[in-house]
């Protein structure tokens, strides 16, 4: 059967499965109750949106009266936990498998058709509209879960106003205090909470997933976005961004991740986020975006663009860090070393992502003391030549006892204001293992190779696509770092360093995709992997086994992955090529990519 034959087939599958929209359209499971704050009329008993519960009360007034199963769908205006004068303990506390909906206009007949962005709806701690009145009529949390599973949740809110007590738990969650248990929270938006830590949010012991979610400004001393002590959350496809306050000791003016009083490590995963934070200078924080003390880190598929702070700059990580396909760009710490990536003694790696244009102020792009382990990476434009507050823009400052190994990058056109090594590497103490660049394009390779470890590597132009880009400003977001033909970075990686997160490429591609038109530099492990963030070939993300057409071949693959859903499943191939929007499932929405490529047949 030809392709357009099982097309057909497989979209009348697809439509039956009711599909997948950014905006869930949720099942009835049980009773929907109905709150709307402007409300003025009707019979007040939450059975309809002309009798929904009114007045600022009425979520809570739902929530009394809600039910396992039961939806909430609560109509824009301003929601509020207690009247005035009931003081900081008020809270709306969220029940389990209860949905909490908001974003709608009033008169909806279907979840789906709701837009929180249309339609503002605004939990408040403030209780008497006298902002800042705290301690008496300010929240110490606007929301509250405890112990719930992933059958609660929060979705189409702004949160705001709420401030954290001095002591124990009142001290986490300005907006958001969720005490074990896996509640969802999703399409949120946290903005002007404040807590001793986790400003906007706090995930004390959870497994929550967070998606979809905006924080900025909040305030904390620690995580003043979000703040995830000894759980093992999700936050997927979230924005930190705005221009933050900071007070001495804050760490990750974003999301601070780490242990207290005892508990387990956490075990956190950030995916698809962007984030983009100013730390106004009354201190340094440690790691304006993102902040661990201990545990397990994973960070895919993020943006970290112009985060900019006084000491380390976008991240400063220890424990166990996976950084795997993601970008820093423009990030800036001037004094404690590390615009990028700042290590005391963690162990690091980092795989097919890019760093450009950090570093134009402090000493280093990324500064480590532990493991640091680069594998396929593109770091190019980082530094200055121009001497800096710090010790002069190296792109890699290695910490003594440090453990280096660099493979299949390219390390080009970075700066400093020493000399042209030293914008690669430098040293403080003795180490006792010495830096490796394996399989490496370089600059100025042949100035410090007898300081360093390594085979296999170069200096030899890499041909970006594109640098600088239409700004003029190397370093910039639209250099296009990708490699041009003929290209020394094709086909030249060695396959026995790739790490395990080699097999999708920074644009979300299949790597090792052979270039016929380059002789491997290791042959009899055809297809070699090329050297840098990118790999050369085709951007047809729906090409899936890679050999530039969008055929029958390409389809059975995906009908596999599709009949799989999950990219978490086990069985899924390897880097989960299918999920085309990089969602972390094969669904509906890839499959119309790949029906739109399909129709080309041939990649653009």
């Amino acid at each position: 059967m030809g392709i357009h034959g099982i097309t057909a087939r497989v979209k009348v599958r697809i439509l039956a499965c009711g599909g997948f929209l950014a905006l869930a359209s949720y099942a009835e499971g049980g009773a929907t109750r109905f709150a709307d704050s402007q409300l003025l009329t009707g019979a007040n008993d939450g059975s309809s949106w002309a009798a929904a519960f009114r007045g600022p009360l009425a979520l809570q007034a739902a929530l009394a009266s809600a039910l396992p199963g039961d939806e909430i769908w609560v109509a824009d205006g301003l929601y509020l936990p207690a009247s005035a004068g009931s003081g900081p303990s008020a809270s709306f506390h969220l029940k389990d498998n209860v949905k909490v909906l908001g974003g709608f206009a009033g008169g909806e007949a279907n979840s789906a058709e709701r837009d929180p962005a249309e339609n503002p709806t605004v939990l408040s701690g403030d209780l008497d509209g006298a902002a800042n009145s705290f301690p008496l009529d300010q929240s110490h949390h606007v929301v509250t879960a405890t112990n719930l599973s992933a059958g609660a949740l929060l979705d189409g809110f702004t949160i705001t106003s709420g401030i954290g007590g001095d002591f124990g738990n009142d001290s986490f969650g300005g907006g958001v205090a969720v005490f074990g248990g896996a509640p969802t929270i999703r399409n949120c938006t946290f903005v002007d909470n404040e807590a001793s830590a986790g400003g906007g949010l706090a995930l004390i012991e959870s497994t929550s997933l967070v998606e979809n979610c905006t924080f900025g400004p909040n305030y904390a001393q620690m995580g003043a976005g979000l703040v995830n002590f000894a759980g093992s959350p999700i936050v997927r496809k979230c924005v930190f961004s705005g221009e933050y306050p900071s007070t001495g000791g804050n760490s990750g003016l974003g999301i601070y991740s780490g242990t207290m009083g005892g508990l387990e490590n956490p075990d956190m995963t950030i995916e698809g986020c962007r984030f983009s934070i100013i730390a106004r200078e009354f201190s340094c924080p440690a790691g304006v975006a993102v902040a661990t003390g201990a545990g397990h880190l994973v960070v895919r598929d993020c943006q970290f663009i112009g985060n900019i702070g006084c000491g380390s700059g976008a991240m400063q990580v220890d424990g166990v860090v996976e950084i795997e396909r993601s970008v820093f760009i423009g990030n800036e710490g001037k004094f404690d070393g590390g615009a990028a990536i700042h290590s005391f003694d963690g162990d690091v790696s980092i795989t097919n992502s890019l760093f450009s244009g950090n570093d134009r102020l402090g000493f280093s792009t990324i500064y480590t003391g532990g493991k640091l382990r680069i594998r396929n990476c593109t770091l190019a434009n980082n530094g200055s030549a121009t001497p800096a507050p710090g010790s002069g823009a190296h792109f890699l400052i290695v910490n003594q006892n440090a453990d280096i190994a660099v493979s299949n990058s390219i390390v080009w056109g970075n700066k400093s204001s020493q000399n042209n090594s030293s914008a690669v590497i430098s040293s403080f103490g003795t180490s006792t293992v010495v830096p490796r660049f394996d399989s490496c394009i370089v600059q100025s390779w042949g100035a410090f190779v007898s300081t360093v470890a390594g085979q296999n590597s170069l200096a030899a132009d890499p041909l970006f696509v594109s640098v600088p880009g239409l700004d003029g400003i190397a370093g910039s977001e639209d250099d296009n770092l990708r490699l041009q033909t003929a290209s020394p970075a094709i086909d030249r990686g060695d396959n026995n360093l790739l790490g395990p997160a080699f097999a999708l490429d920074l644009d979300g591609l299949l790597r090792r995709r052979d270039d016929p038109a380059t002789t491997d530099f290791m042959p009899g492990s055809a297809p070699e992997i090329d050297i840098g963030a990118y790999e050369f070939g085709p951007a047809c993300r729906s090409d899936i086994n890679a050999d530039g057409f969008v055929d029958d071949a390409d389809f059975v693959l995906f009908a596999a992955a599709y009949d799989l859903l999950d990219c978490a499943d086990p069985v899924m191939p390897v880097g989960c090529a299918s999920d085309l929007n990089n969602d972390a499932n094969v669904d509906d929405a890839d499959f119309v990519l790949f029906a739109n490529a399909y129709d080309a047949l041939v990649c653009p």
